[in-house]
């Protein structure tokens, strides 16, 4: 092909897209007007429903764990109510030492700051003595037992 007859082809391609992109535009602008058909309207006649038939769904809990379905009809295990047993925590108490008068102890105590002679059996801020010797004193407090030495 000689150069001549390429740039002829060339042009005739160029005209061809042009004319194309052309009538896109007048398409665009001038749209052809559309006949609209006559509808002929009929009157409505609802349909008579079907009586639907109930269905229930029954649902199976599975153990995601062990893979076995729970019965729902089994009554469910009651488990009685946890005690939770808080601990118990003693006052500061300190054991200072005995006093003795014939047969007759006192033993003196230091209870969250507060001294005094106790004799076995009493009561001092919740805390009560139980027995005692000149080296060590057991003390009750709300049930619990503890050892105190000198």
């Amino acid at each position: 092909m000689k150069k001549e007859q390429k740039t002829y082809l060339l042009i005739g391609i160029v005209i061809i897209v042009w004319g194309f992109v052309g009538f896109q535009i007048f398409n665009y602008v001038n749209p052809k007007e559309e006949v609209e058909e006559e509808v002929a309207f009929q009157k409505f006649v609802p349909q008579k429903q079907k009586k639907m038939e109930s269905y229930e769904v029954h649902t199976y809990k599975r153990d995601p764990f062990l893979g076995k379905i729970i019965n729902q009809n089994q009554p469910k295990k009651r488990t009685g109510k946890r005690i939770i047993k808080q601990e118990i925590m003693f006052p500061n108490l300190v054991y200072n030492g005995i006093v003795t008068n014939g047969n007759k102890n006192a033993f003196i105590i230091t209870i969250n700051g507060a001294q005094r002679a106790i004799r076995i059996g009493e009561i001092f801020k919740e805390v009560k003595l139980i027995r005692g010797n000149e080296t060590q004193i057991t003390v009750s407090y709300k049930g619990k037992r503890k050892d105190y030495k000198r």
